[in-house]
């Protein structure tokens, strides 16, 4: 009888201590950390940030860019530092500047890791930090007296004016007297830049030179991207540098010239820019080369026919 009333305290007694010493999924590390220091009114302090992150393709977003406000400062920068291994920790430095004194306790702010699988987000909680005033508390000095200021003494404004002017004039008669003795040829009329007097050799240079050079991608297709704007709005007369691509894509159909396969190829170089510019893409040797290859397409079927070809 005594075994049949203990068999169930001991089952529930082990079921417990089997809870209690079952891990528990731990939560994301995430740590934020001002640096050391003594901090006045309108100074940047440096806020250290710690997240982790588990793959190498990731962005990170949310609400702490430069210039935008923070609770009672304003974010001068952020500098990110991505992990040299994953899964590891992403360190993110931000500069910001304080407009409180005292004890300054900044709101929490959202930070979120853009993951190809999804997101993952994490609340940024900073400690409080202490600000100091500009000036001690307590009376200031009194400001010191005004001293008078002295009368100046007259000054010959109209000998120094005359004799600046007799000198000018001596110059102006002396340069007059060189160029007549050297003979000297009237300067050349400025040449007209290669842009304007043949736009269609201007571009084909300008995208051969920027497919040859190692500006970091995104300065490179941003470059060509506006390059392209500026070649169509000089010879089609049309506003390309204000247009987005997707404008530059519904006015495609109304320029005969851009219709069927050019404004096809010119809405993929575009996009490809855009991608670049904007989506952080990191396009293989063998994109870059394809897409050379189709600018100049593009560029060949947009190309202003010579004369003889439009008489034969």
């Amino acid at each position: 009888m005594k075994s049949r009333v203990l068999l169930p305290v001991i089952a529930a007694v082990s079921l417990l201590f089997l809870q209690a010493g079952a891990p528990r999924a731990q939560a994301p590390q995430v740590s934020a950390r001002w640096e050391p220091g003594v901090f006045h009114l309108g100074d940047p302090a440096e806020l250290d940030i710690e997240l982790p992150v588990k793959v190498a393709d990731f962005y990170v977003e949310g609400g702490l860019s430069a210039g935008s406000d923070w609770g009672d400062g304003r974010i001068r920068s952020v500098e990110d530092a991505p992990p040299p291994a994953f899964p590891g920790t992403l360190k993110l430095r931000v500069k910001v500047q304080l407009f409180k004194v005292g004890e300054v306790q900044l709101p929490p702010a959202k930070v979120t890791l853009r993951l190809a699988d999804g997101r993952e987000s994490f609340t940024i909680t900073p400690p409080p930090l202490h600000v100091t005033p500009l000036l001690p508390p307590g009376p200031q000095p009194e400001p010191p007296p005004a001293n008078l200021i002295p009368i100046p003494a007259s000054v010959p404004w109209l000998i120094i004016a005359g004799t600046a002017v007799v000198l000018v004039l001596f110059v102006l008669l002396l340069l007059y007297f060189v160029r007549r003795a050297m003979g000297k040829e009237t300067p050349k009329p400025a040449e007209i830049p290669l842009k304007e007097r043949d736009s269609h050799r201007w571009i084909l240079s300008e995208v051969e030179r920027l497919f040859r050079t190692e500006l970091p991608l995104p300065t490179r297709y941003e470059i060509l991207s506006k390059r392209l704007r500026e070649y169509l709005e000089l010879t089609m007369s049309r506003p390309f540098l204000e247009w987005t691509t997707t404008e530059i894509h519904k006015a495609s159909s109304e320029i005969e010239r851009l219709s069927g396969k050019p404004s096809a190829r010119l809405v993929g170089v575009l996009r490809f820019c855009d991608s670049v510019l904007f989506a952080r893409f990191a396009p293989e040797k063998e994109e870059e080369e394809e897409t050379r290859l189709e600018t100049f397409r593009l560029l060949e079927e947009v190309a202003p026919r010579r004369e003889e070809e439009r008489l034969s």
